[in-house]
């Protein structure tokens, strides 16, 4: 009985095991969710604004933006996503983290570049989210 005991505590563990490296493999493995957009918009009272957006996968190039123009991207989410974008006007630049997949709550659809920072509204609450600091170049 003792072995038989012992037989069965191995075969538990072992399944056990053998789940969790299916579970991160159907993780890791798991095809980006459906395409998530993101904006930014020049919203500062004087000047032009320079962007420059990217993820660790993709670079979405410079971006040279007059009041009121902006531009945007899509992307398949998956988790740990991050697009961040730098940004510079009139001798200040600002870093700031457009999408974050591993905080989800920091995230909006349409950002705005404005005198003091980048504004945007979390999708789900409604937050106003301001993001970033103007710091001399």
């Amino acid at each position: 009985m003792d072995q038989l005991g012992v037989v069965h505590r191995k075969l538990v563990a072992a399944v056990g095991l053998a789940t969790t490296i299916i579970i991160m493999i159907v993780i890791i493995m798991a095809p980006p969710s459906s395409a998530t957009t993101t904006h930014i918009t020049n919203k500062l009272s004087s000047g032009v604004l320079r962007a420059h957006c990217a993820s660790r996968k993709d670079d979405l190039g410079n971006h040279t933006l007059a009041f009121d123009e902006g531009f945007g991207w899509s992307f398949g989410e998956t988790f740990g996503t991050l697009f961040w974008c730098d940004l510079e006007s009139e001798g200040y630049g600002l870093h700031f983290d457009a999408y974050d997949g591993g905080n989800p709550y920091r995230f909006s659809e349409r950002w705005e570049v404005r005198d003091d920072a980048v504004h945007g509204k979390q999708g789900s609450s409604g937050e106003e989210l301001v993001l970033g600091v103007w710091l001399p170049i």
